[in-house]
Order: C-alpha cells, then sequence, then structure tokens
C-alpha cells in the first residue's frame, strides 16, 4: 500500500487517487476524532487493494521475515528493516 510523496505527478492511480489530497480528505473527514481518521484511512487503503482484513500478529510477522530469501515477498521487505 502506499502514497506517494509526489502526489498528482506521477501515473496510474498515484496521478489523481493515491494522493496526498486523497489521504488528507480520508483522515480528516467531518465528525471523526483522530484515531477514527487513521482507521478511515486504513479502511480505504485496504478497500483500494481489496484486502479483507489486517493481520496483527507481531510474532506471527517475525516468523515470516526470518523464512524471507531474496526474491520472496518477504525477503524482498526484510531488508528495509534493518
Amino acid at each position: 500500500m502506499g502514497i506517494v510523496q509526489y502526489s498528482q505527478d506521477n501515473v496510474g492511480s498515484y496521478a489523481d487517487l493515491l494522493t496526498i489530497p486523497q489521504l488528507c480528505q480520508q483522515q480528516t473527514q467531518a465528525n471523526k476524532d483522530d484515531i477514527d481518521g487513521v482507521v478511515n484511512v486504513n479502511n480505504w487503503l485496504m478497500n483500494l487493494y481489496g484486502e479483507m482484513c489486517l493481520d496483527v500478529d507481531y510474532q506471527g510477522y517475525l516468523d515470516y521475515l526470518k523464512t524471507g530469501t531474496a526474491g520472496t515477498d518477504a525477503g524482498d521487505c526484510k531488508h528495509s528493516l534493518f
């Protein structure tokens, strides 16, 4: 998932959908407190990417990273954590 810093300068969904203004709109919708805004952003992005739930099992995530090898999803994200 991602919103790019240089939104509206890119192509595809980064040009008009995954933009900083869209993110801010989701975060600051009327009648929302801070945590509700974060939940709204999360739900918005999960919906855009077709995600159904968010796995928050920390130990499971660590185990996933430990099994990562280069060229796999786990291995490719592992480098950014060290």
